[in-house]
């Protein structure tokens, strides 16, 4: 709430720490929960800071290296800009 209340939503500093709480959600074993939000995340920073800025390719990383740890390799063939 401090960077969307301070910053706005779609920040880059308020998406990192969004990008951040997911991977923490993944930590904690909701990877179902983490992979919401990384999806969500990816959209946002592809929206607002373009598809190669570098937060951008690292939230696609990440969503990428959540499908494979849940076994999901289809879905990292599908994710946007892979």
């Amino acid at each position: 709430a401090f960077f969307t209340e301070r910053l706005g939503a779609e920040h880059e500093a308020t998406l990192g720490t969004w990008g951040s709480l997911a991977s923490c959600m993944a930590a904690m074993g909701d990877a179902e929960g983490a992979m919401r939000e990384e999806e969500a995340v990816l959209v946002a920073m592809t929206r607002t800071l373009g598809p190669t800025h570098e937060s951008t390719l690292l939230a696609r990383m990440n969503l990428a290296a959540s499908y494979s740890n849940a076994g999901d390799h289809d879905q990292v063939q599908g994710v946007p800009g892979g």
